[in-house]
């Protein structure tokens, strides 16, 4: 349990939850990592060592993360699920709800607001903003290429993604996996290529997804 706590200036990780967690709760934190070396907000890990492993129930709800600077050659995520062992490590049964997450890395190869990889499976993500600035990055992305597998099972909703800077090859909304819901996200301003790029057939985007206050227009299947 982490409630109602502050880190400051955070070089790898302020809230890291490691090698199969169970029943993790971070509520109403502020995170703000090191300008110089490019770190993350929240992670939740299944396993990083050779077997698999999962993180199963959590709750990431009401935290803000802030990552700003002139770090290079690295990767941040605001908040991150993952499995890094091969195979099947990931996390399961995670809320991520209310959040907000601020990255302005100028010169970082990625920053990511909200992460999944690995075998995660059962996901909800609703109700975040993700404001970018002028660095390079996706605002939500769903990733099928951790050695822990490809996730399942994802609710995607509700959030709000606001100047996003991407990158060839990504976009605001990138998103992968199977079994994934998308709807009524919002991604206003910023600069990208596409506005939401489909990695798989298992994803089903409802309706009422708009881009620049429009709708779907900006799409692409790859």
């Amino acid at each position: 349990l982490v409630e109602d706590s502050t880190s400051i200036e955070t070089s790898n990780v302020c809230w890291d939850h490691w090698e199969g967690p169970r029943n993790s709760v971070v509520q109403r934190t502020h995170c703000t990592t090191n300008s110089r070396k490019c770190g993350s907000g929240i992670m939740v890990t299944g396993s990083a060592r050779s077997q698999g492993g999962f993180a199963d129930e959590a709750v990431i709800e009401d935290n803000t993360v802030e990552g700003r600077g002139d770090a290079t050659d690295c990767y941040a995520s605001g908040i991150q699920v993952n499995g890094l062992a091969s195979p099947r490590s990931g996390g399961s049964n995670i809320k991520i709800i209310g959040n907000t997450v601020t990255f302005d890395y100028r010169k970082a190869k990625e920053s990511i607001c909200i992460r999944i990889g690995g075998d995660s499976k059962n996901i909800t993500i609703s109700d975040n903003i993700c404001k970018g600035g002028s660095g390079s990055g996706s605002g939500i992305q769903i990733w099928g290429h951790d050695k822990g597998g490809v996730p399942s099972g994802i609710s995607i909703v509700r959030n709000n993604l606001n100047d996003i800077y991407t990158i060839g090859g990504t976009a605001p909304l990138d998103i992968g996996g199977n079994a994934v819901f998308l709807d009524k996200n919002t991604v206003n301003g910023g600069r990208y290529p596409v506005g939401l790029l489909l990695r798989s057939s298992g994803v089903t985007v409802g309706t009422g997804n708009k881009i620049d206050s429009g709708r779907l227009r900006k799409m692409k299947q790859q």
